[in-house]
Order: C-alpha cells, then structure tokens, then sequence
C-alpha cells in the first residue's frame, strides 16, 4: 500500500510511503476504510489495522491483524455504514464495528453459497443508512457479472450489536420457531445492476443509483444507464417487478394440539386474508412440501381495500403453505392478514397406505 507525505497528498516517496501489510500471506490487498481514526485495510481472507502515530512516515506505522479468517474478494466487497461496515467474503456477509466481524448471512446460506465465486471479484456492497438497507450485487449461478441484489433490511435495528444479534429466525425457551419483527431481513432482488453508490444529489439528498447490467450468456452485458430507486415506481424500467410471499406450513404443532385438529389429514376449506394493491394476486398452495404446487383462483386487488378478500379452497393434506404474488408491470400487493380456515379430514383423517 503506498502513501504519500504529510500534508502533501501529491507527493508519494518509494520509501517512507510504503506499507506492507502481511506481505507473506500469499493475499492481495482489495480495499481499505476509515474508522474512527483508524486505517484498515481488507485483504482477500484477512483483515488489518494501521493508525497515524502522528511522529513517523506511513512506512514506520505499526500495522496490526484483525482478524485472520474476513476479508474480500472484491474492491467494492465493503459497504460502509453507520459507524460500522460490512465485508462480502466467500463464507458469507460480515458486520464489523472494531472487534471480532461478526456473519449476518447465515439464514440464507444456500443463496451465498450459489455466488460464482471464480467472478467474486465483481460483487459490490453498498449501504443506504437513510433508509435502512444493505445491497450485496453478486453473480449467482453461471452469471459472470452481478445478476441478482440481496437486499438486507434493518430497519428496525440501530446499531451493529443489534443487526448481528437478531436473525430472522428465533428458537424460544420451548423450542418454537418464532420470526419476530425487530429482526433483520433478507429479500432477492432480481435486478442486474455492475455497481452502485449512495451519491449526493445537487438538492442535498442521497439515492441509491445502479449502474444497470442485462444479464446475456453467463450474466454479462450493461444497458448503459444509471437507475434510482423510486417508491413511486411499479415496473423495473418497463418490465414487471416480480414479488411474492410465502407463508410457513400451517397448522404448526402447538396449533393442532390446541384445536384438536390431531396430527393427520386437514382439510383447508377456506381462505380470508386482507390485501391491499393493483394488479391481479396469483394464489398457489403447497401440500406438503415445495414439490407439489397447486394454483388457486387468482384475485383482484384494490386500495385502499375495504373488506376482507375470500376464496374457497378444498385443498387436503397434513401441512399447507401458500404463497402471494404478483408479476405484472404495475402490479403490487401489501398483505396485513392471512387466514386459512383448517379442519380435520372429514372423509379419511388418514390415508391408509403410502
């Protein structure tokens, strides 16, 4: 890493300017951020420290190891946050606020683990502290160039202990899966986008702009234009947005045993929930397990709604999940209830063979 004299950012000396950082590691130097008065520099699976000690040349800085096991494969694999940064590495994403780095992508793991990792460098990070976001570009798959966002929301979270300390997913005292509001939250973008920034406007304002990116053979291509990201806007530069929600498999235990619905066939005969949007909401149902779809009714939507929307159903089985969605240009949906109507089988509680 070279840096150049004091007071003279101009002026680089091959001798005092240098600093090396665990030349003998075998790992590229890919970025470098400022935290609190503190210079660290990511290298490809390594982490250091270095400090002005406000006496010597950078050359004569001591340089310390944070951390052996985080770093980078890419130039733009750190966002900068509140106070706080987070380090796209090959095992996951990373929060780190000057201790240990801490994994904050654990729950989606099997996404991570789809990133093409021969073009991680590639990949970009960017943070929107205004509205509460971490954008992660990276290319899944065969893509060669960054095909998909995974977008972070933490919202509710307002420091870096609490972005790492509260997954999704929380196993209570009694063993129940709870997934709870204050929580951070992972959503796939399909948007191919080579880079973003957080870039000040002349009004003072900061927005998220992408650099956008066609996904061709392999993920490569660029449309040549710069996007903004609008709550206002319904389609992706002309295109439909696809959205969708998926609920867990109802009834969970705790719930048949205080209904009486035993532990066998249901029939899920009903369907209310209150939504709100444009567009049409396509319905599928999931009879125990992701492989078997069922598509429903679809049904309008409005807003503001006025009513609870109903549909019947029929469908039978031991579990049932369902799932939103919406994939038109202009299309979207905002889902507050969801409430499937279950008894037990009355025709056959269980099947009797395999």
């Amino acid at each position: 890493m070279r840096a150049s004299r004091v007071e003279d950012p101009e002026s680089y000396d091959g001798i005092d300017g240098l600093l090396s950082i665990a030349e003998n590691n075998g790992q590229a130097i890919r970025a470098a951020f400022k935290m609190r008065e503190r210079l660290y520099f990511v290298k490809e699976h390594s982490l250091h420290v270095t400090q002005d000690d406000g006496v010597n040349e950078p050359t004569l800085w001591s340089i310390a190891e944070v951390s052996r096991r985080v770093g980078t494969p890419s130039v733009r694999g750190v966002g900068i946050g509140e106070d706080w940064v987070v380090i796209a590495h090959r095992t996951g994403l990373y929060i780190f606020s000057g201790g240990e780095p801490v994994k904050i992508s654990q729950e989606i793991q099997p996404t991570w683990n789809q990133i093409n990792w021969q073009y991680g460098h590639t990949l970009w990070v960017t943070v929107d502290t205004k509205e509460r976001r971490i954008f992660v570009g990276v290319p899944l798959g065969s893509a060669t160039s960054p095909n998909k966002i995974l977008m972070l929301d933490y919202h509710d979270l307002y420091d870096a202990d609490l972005i790492a300390s509260r997954p999704p997913i929380n196993i209570t005292f009694t063993g129940r899966k709870a997934a709870n509001d204050m929580t951070r939250k992972w959503s796939p973008w399909t948007i191919a986008a080579n880079a973003c920034a957080l870039i000040e406007r002349t009004d003072g304002t900061a927005v998220v702009a992408m650099g956008g990116g066609t996904p061709g053979v392999g993920g490569g291509g660029a449309t040549g234009k710069v996007y903004q990201l609008s709550d206002t806007q319904l389609s992706d530069d002309g295109t439909a947005i696809p959205s969708y929600y998926t609920t867990h498999y109802f009834p969970e235990r705790a719930v048949e045993q205080s209904l009486g619905l035993g532990a066998h066939r249901k029939l899920f005969s009903y369907l209310t929930m209150f939504v709100e949007g444009a567009g049409s909401l396509a319905l599928t149902s999931f009879t125990d397990s992701v492989s078997a779809p069922q598509t429903q009714q679809p049904l309008p939507l409005s807003s503001p709604a006025v009513k609870d929307l109903e549909l019947p159903i029929n469908v039978l089985g031991e579990r049932v999940a369902f799932q939103v969605s919406t994939n038109q240009t202009g299309a979207w949906f905002r889902l507050q209830k969801f409430t499937p109507s279950v008894r037990v089988d009355p025709w056959s509680p269980v099947r009797g063979l395999n």
